[in-house]
């Protein structure tokens, strides 16, 4: 089938590990002719969001990229809000897809999505969204301007011609009923997941053995692995490092923490918990890396809000411990994760020394279940109906 994957709701980064990233890989690894259509906003410096020139051209999978400009309004605001592309109509005329899998509905290009389907009457449209109150909906503005009225409209215009609208995350999927009002029958939860082929590979290329070889990690030594993009909003990290330390005094632990940091006052007190041998940050790793160290990895610890990480390391077969959000529990497999129900140092040493004397069943729960939940091949299967 030919499946044109629309990235125009939100940002779309080449090379990292998110959703939209891998199944598209996943489409095309299946035999499926595969075009991805996406905006010119992506992440720059891999820490702030930023824009690219438009232009044409081929990923590291062998995907086709049309990063296509947005239709300029009367300011860089409304036309980065509002979002109407050039171009958009004619990219799905030519390609002439069977499936449609829209990435966001949150933008009002979508008028030329829906022209499309009214004249190509057997073309499946599958619509996802990664939006929730965390990391969309934080202002007045943001939730009365943008969302009730604008994208809510947006998404009043293709719901009588989706097949299926999907939360990737279980309050995302609430939301979509709740606050754009998209009937409940068409309403189905898709979760992240992890990349089949990078697990497999970095199984089998010994990763564990030699990252903990190159970090001289005992086979003894529990090593615990963190990652993500951290600021000085998420001091959560600076906590867990202090804890970290403390119970090393009494368990034999190690701590490996990859991703970008914010300069200022915030690096400084990161770096200076950085012992490098007890904790050690190695900076950011391109987003294919991450399957190595969880490979690596005794435990993962997230103690901070949620992030594709979270899904990928549960697939990898890893145990883990999480910060507990409501609506964000589908990582708990039954006996394969705990969380930290409050933030405090006494909660994190509560939860991890329970971890570490039950470590045996958390372990045996994750390596069989983890992967049968959150593979993505069988997660790009499901997307479009299969």
């Amino acid at each position: 089938m030919k499946i044109i994957h629309l990235c125009l709701g939100n940002y779309f980064v080449d090379g990292y590990g998110y959703q939209e990233n891998i199944i598209t890989k996943m489409h095309k690894r299946q035999g499926h002719e595969v075009l991805i259509v996406a905006s010119t906003e992506t992440i720059v410096d891999n820490f702030n969001l930023g824009y690219v020139e438009s232009r044409s051209y081929i990923n590291e999978d062998g995907i086709p990229i049309h990063r296509i400009p947005y239709i300029n309004l009367f300011s860089n605001i409304l036309t980065h809000k509002l979002r109407f592309y050039k171009g958009l109509y004619k990219e799905l005329e030519l390609f002439t897809p069977d499936i449609i899998f829209m990435h966001n509905f949150h933008f009002l290009g979508v008028k030329d999505v829906v022209k499309y389907i009214k004249r190509n009457k057997g073309v499946k449209l599958y619509v996802d969204s990664h939006v929730d109150p965390g990391n969309s909906i934080r202002n007045k503005i943001s939730k009365y301007v943008l969302h009730s009225l604008l994208y809510k409209y947006a998404a009043k215009m293709v719901t009588p011609y989706a097949s299926k609208f999907y939360g990737t995350l279980p309050c995302r999927t609430t939301l979509l009923s709740d606050f754009y009002g998209i009937p409940k029958d068409k309403i189905a939860f898709l979760p992240m997941g992890a990349d089949d082929e990078l697990v497999l590979k970095a199984k089998e290329s010994e990763q564990r053995k030699l990252i903990r070889h190159k970090y001289e990690i005992k086979n003894d030594e529990l090593l615990i692995i963190s990652g993500g993009r951290f600021d000085r909003t998420k001091t959560e990290i600076i906590d867990l490092m202090k804890v970290i330390l403390e119970l090393s005094k009494k368990y034999k632990l190690r701590m490996v923490i990859f991703g970008a940091l914010e300069n200022g006052d915030f690096k400084v007190t990161f770096d200076k918990l950085c012992d490098n041998h007890i904790i050690r940050h190695i900076g950011w790793i391109k987003g294919n890396e991450s399957y190595n160290f969880f490979e690596a990895a005794d435990l993962m610890i997230f103690a901070g809000s949620h992030s594709v990480l979270w899904e990928q390391a549960v697939g990898q077969g890893k145990p883990c411990i999480f910060k507990y959000m409501e609506g964000f529990t589908h990582v708990d497999l039954g006996g394969n994760c705990s969380f930290f129900k409050e933030r405090s140092q006494a909660e994190y040493i509560r939860v991890i020394e329970e971890f570490i004397q039950n470590y045996s069943h958390y372990a045996e729960v994750a390596k069989e279940k983890g992967l049968i939940y959150f593979s993505y091949q069988q997660i790009a299967k499901r997307a479009i109906g299969l």
